[in-house]
């Protein structure tokens, strides 16, 4: 993991969030490091305009009802400077430098849950249309299950518009221990 100027943003005091009741039991990694999901131009497709947000920060949004900022770390790569300066200083960012597949990336968050012993949310930074009540039934039924690892994933029927390539949507929930 490396850091760069931009990923030096300090984190939010708790009391911010809406949710705030103490330590959180939930924290999430966003996965915005990718190379393959650009749009004609060279941009990233998370960062395109869907409705008045980007489809980064609509999955941010929908994750925010859930968890609070300071215990979201978004995982940045290719572009990542685009990504930094577009979402702002909010967030805790953590540097995967060499995209080598989901698992690698989530890794690079590691530091940050060193100890964390609660429900570890994971999603695409390019998947925003799971609702928080759909990200909520995930958590619910992970808890209910006493799941160790939980997966939801959407087939499409149709391409998104703002990614004709993309076919499946997913997230994950996994019981993270220190």
């Amino acid at each position: 993991m490396s850091a760069t100027n931009c990923l030096t943003a300090a984190p939010l005091n708790a009391s911010q969030h809406p949710n705030a009741e103490g330590p959180s039991r939930h924290k999430a990694v966003i996965l915005a490091a990718g190379k393959d999901a650009l749009d004609a131009n060279g941009r990233s497709i998370m960062l395109s305009p869907l409705g008045d947000r980007s489809v980064l920060e609509c999955v941010l949004q929908n994750v925010l009802e859930l968890v609070p900022p300071q215990d979201i770390t978004v995982v940045v790569g290719y572009r990542r400077e685009d990504v930094c300066s577009h979402l702002g200083a909010g967030y805790h960012y953590v540097v995967q430098e060499t995209q080598s597949g989901t698992g690698h990336a989530v890794l690079q968050a590691v530091r940050d849950l060193r100890d964390f012993d609660g429900n570890l949310l994971i999603l695409y930074g390019d998947t925003p249309l799971f609702r928080p009540a759909s990200i909520r039934g995930l958590l619910n039924r992970h808890n209910l299950k006493k799941a160790h690892l939980t997966l939801l994933t959407a087939v499409l029927d149709r391409p998104l518009p703002y990614d004709p390539t993309s076919a499946k949507c997913h997230i994950g929930v996994a019981h993270w221990y220190p």
